[in-house]
C-alpha cells in the first residue's frame, strides 16, 4: 500500500507499507524517491525548485541486517567529514519485527512515546486480548483515539464491502466466460464454415459455398455457445428447448447473450425466444 502527501512547505512524502520482502526492496525504495523527486518540478523548470522528498517504508519483515535498530533513516553525505550534500533525500525504513522484539520487553505501554505509540497501534489493533493496551493508547492519544474509531467503521463496512466485491468478481468472471465463449465460438464457425463452405463450393461456386457455409458455422457455434452459458447458470436445460436455440435467428440469439444477465429461468428464455 502507498499513500503520498504533499505538505504546505512543498515537500514530498511517501509512506509504503510492505508486508513481503521481494524485487530487491533497498533498491525498490530508492527508485521511488528519485521518482518523486523527478516529480516536484515541471519542464522547463530550475533545478533550485526541486523539493525535499521523504520516503518512510513500513515493513513487517527484517531488511536491515547491519544493525538491529527497528528504525533507520538514510540520507546523502560526505563520507570523510559526514555533512549533508543536500537536504533533499531523506529515506525510513521501519521493521516492525525488529520492534516488536524491542516491545516484548517492555511489559506496559506507559513508556513509549511518539512513534512507538503508532508502531503499537498498527501492529496490536485487532489482536485478541489487546483491548487494553489499545484503550491505554486512546487515553494518551487522541489522534490515535480518532483512528481507532475510523478503523470501526471500517470493520463494520467490511462485510457489505465482501459482499460487494463478490459480486462485482461474479459479474466480471461472466463477462469474461461470455468473451472467451465467443471467441472460442468464432474459431468453431470458422473451421466449420470452412468445412461447409468447400464442400458446397465445389456445386454451388467456391465463394457463395464458403460464405454461406462460414455463416451456418458461426450461427451454430454461437447457438452452441449460449446453451452453455446458460447451462452453467440455470442448470441443464430440456431438450426443445436447446433445441428452439439451435433453430432460433441470429437476432434471436444475439438477444439472447445480451440478456445472460437477466435471465434467471427456462422460461423467461423461452419467452426472449418467442418475442
Amino acid at each position: 500500500m502507498d499513500l503520498k502527501v504533499k505538505v504546505e512547505t512543498g515537500e514530498r512524502i511517501n509512506l509504503e507499507v510492505q508486508l513481503n520482502n521481494a524485487d530487491d526492496f533497498r533498491k525498490r525504495s530508492l527508485y521511488y524517491w528519485a521518482k518523486m523527486y523527478a516529480e516536484t518540478i515541471n519542464e522547463g523548470e530550475a533545478y533550485r525548485h526541486l523539493r525535499k522528498s521523504i520516503v518512510i517504508n513500513l515493513l513487517d519483515f527484517d531488511l536491515i541486517d547491519e544493525t538491529q535498530r527497528y528504525h533507520t533513516t538514510y540520507e546523502i553525505i560526505e563520507t570523510k567529514e559526514g555533512f549533508k550534500l543536500t537536504d533533499d533525500l531523506e529515506i525510513h525504513y521501519i521493521e516492525l519485527k525488529k520492534f516488536e522484539k524491542q516491545m516484548a520487553k517492555e511489559r506496559d505501554s506507559k513508556g513509549l512515546g511518539g512513534a512507538e505509540l503508532w508502531l503499537t497501534f498498527i501492529k496490536k489493533t485487532g489482536q485478541e486480548g489487546s483491548e487494553a493496551i489499545i484503550d491505554d493508547l486512546m487515553e494518551r492519544s487522541g489522534k490515535i483515539k480518532m483512528a481507532n474509531e475510523m478503523l470501526k467503521k471500517i470493520s463494520a463496512d467490511e462485510l457489505l464491502r465482501q459482499k460487494y466485491l463478490a459480486r462485482e468478481k461474479a459479474r466480471l468472471d461472466e463477462i469474461s466466460r461470455i468473451e472467451y465463449a465467443k471467441t472460442i465460438g468464432m474459431e468453431r464457425g470458422m473451421k466449420q464454415g470452412m468445412k461447409q463452405g468447400m464442400k458446397q463450393g465445389m456445386k454451388q461456386g467456391m465463394e457463395q459455398g464458403m460464405k454461406q457455409g462460414m455463416e451456418q458455422g458461426m450461427k451454430q457455434a454461437k447457438a452452441d455457445t449460449i446453451i452453455r452459458l446458460y447451462e452453467g447458470k440455470l442448470g441443464k436445460l430440456p431438450k426443445t428447448l436447446k433445441e428452439e436455440i439451435q433453430n432460433a435467428s441470429i437476432s434471436q440469439l444475439n438477444r439472447l447473450i445480451e440478456s445472460v444477465f437477466d435471465i434467471n429461468s427456462v422460461d423467461e428464455i423461452l419467452k426472449l425466444i418467442e418475442r
